[in-house]
């Protein structure tokens, strides 16, 4: 069972106690994330997790990667995530096809944060994936939808 704590430090504002990492979080706040921000960390987090560790456990080598989340809100409250687009950015000896798997597996196996979601939340995934020589002679990357 994971248990966690956070406690009230005046108007929209919490922090994490005790325990590990210090999580600040706060709406309206430019300086701290917002509880949604924190869900999209969360997703992203757990998802490159995931495929960082499925294609090292292929053999192949990752020497970068970036993941930006892009989430659609809902027009009434409560305004929560009704689509979540993924784009992941990789530099790897991979080809696309066995990123594109990895990041399949993760999405429908293997992440328990996107799995804890509502189903109805669409998630689409894009991946640009640039091989390892690619990304020191600055060739152009191919896009995998």
């Amino acid at each position: 069972m994971t248990s966690l704590e956070i406690a009230w430090t005046g108007g929209l504002s919490f922090t994490s106690v005790g325990n590990g990492a210090s999580i600040a979080m706060a709406s309206g706040d430019a300086d701290r994330p917002s509880p949604m921000q924190l869900l999209g960390y969360a997703v992203m987090g757990c998802m490159s997790m995931d495929v960082v560790h499925i294609l090292e456990r292929g053999r192949h080598r990752l020497t970068a990667m970036a993941v930006r989340f892009e989430g659609e809100h809902a027009a009434q409250p409560p305004r929560r995530y009704t689509h979540v687009t993924l784009h992941f950015d990789i530099t790897t000896s991979a080809d696309a096809a066995v990123v594109e798997r990895a990041i399949n597996l993760s999405k429908t196996t293997y992440c328990p944060v996107w799995r804890s979601l509502r189903p109805d939340i669409e998630l689409t995934t894009v991946a640009t994936v640039r091989a390892i020589d690619e990304a020191v002679s600055g060739s152009e990357p191919s896009a995998q939808g």
